[in-house]
This record gives structure tokens, C-alpha cells and sequence, in this order.
């Protein structure tokens, strides 16, 4: 019996003053959609996840191992210009990288990274077909 059903959501704590700037950042700039919106947090649906946000950071470093949440996409070069004239800190610029698997294919992708506006580390990750 399988108990994992995929990945539910991220969530992020941001600055209270930085708060309505992020969710405009992820609703008007990304095209989010709002999955649940209330007095303590928002919800934004990535499709099959939500990215969970809190105004209730105090720009400290958060505890804990996650390091980056990734954003899928077919167009990754655009949404990294996109990014880019925005104004954004591109932290590490596309690449294409295709790593063996145990059956011998391999698992090509392009991806890279970048700053949100509250400092969150953010993959733009795309899985790209094998050329033939």
C-alpha cells in the first residue's frame, strides 16, 4: 500500500512588510493562482502543490534542510529572461545536465536558480525531452 500520495506544499516565512510584495511576486509575476487566502496566510496552487506563505518571518535563517523549492516549466530560458529583466539575482544560469539512471537512460533536464523577493532560493527546473 502505497501512503505517499506526491507533494503537498512549501511553505515560506517571509518579513510582514515584505508580504504583499511576495504574493505579487508569485500571483502577478509567476501566474499563480490563489488556492485558499486567509487572516494568517495565503495559498497558491503550482498545479499539483501549493506554495504556503506567512508573514510572520523575522529574516533570520530558517532551521531546517530544505534549501530551494523548484518551479516546472516548458520554457525555462523565457521565464529565466523573464526573471532576469525583472531584476532578479540569477544565482546559477540554466544549464542542461542529463544524469544516468539505474536502468542505463538518462534523465535529461535544463535548469538554474534564482532569488525570490523575500530572498527564497528558487528552481526553475524543466525536464526536456531525449533528442533523437
Amino acid at each position: 500500500m502505497e501512503f505517499i500520495k506526491g507533494l503537498h506544499h512549501v511553505s515560506m516565512s517571509v518579513l510582514p512588510e515584505e508580504y504583499e510584495k511576495v504574493i505579487a511576486f508569485y500571483t502577478e509575476f509567476l501566474g499563480l493562482e490563489y488556492a485558499h487566502q486567509s487572516l494568517g496566510n495565503t495559498l497558491l496552487s503550482f498545479g499539483n502543490a501549493v506554495l504556503e506563505i506567512f508573514p510572520d518571518g523575522d529574516g533570520s535563517a530558517q532551521a531546517g534542510p530544505v534549501a530551494h523549492f523548484a518551479i516546472a516549466t516548458d520554457e525555462p530560458d523565457a521565464l529565466m529572461e523573464k526573471v532576469r529583466n525583472a531584476g532578479y539575482e540569477v544565482t546559477d544560469e540554466l544549464i542542461d545536465f542529463a544524469p544516468p539512471m539505474k536502468d542505463g537512460e538518462y534523465y535529461p533536464l535544463r535548469f538554474g536558480f534564482f532569488r525570490g523577493p523575500a530572498g527564497e532560493r528558487v528552481e526553475i527546473f524543466c525536464e526536456k525531452p531525449v533528442e533523437k
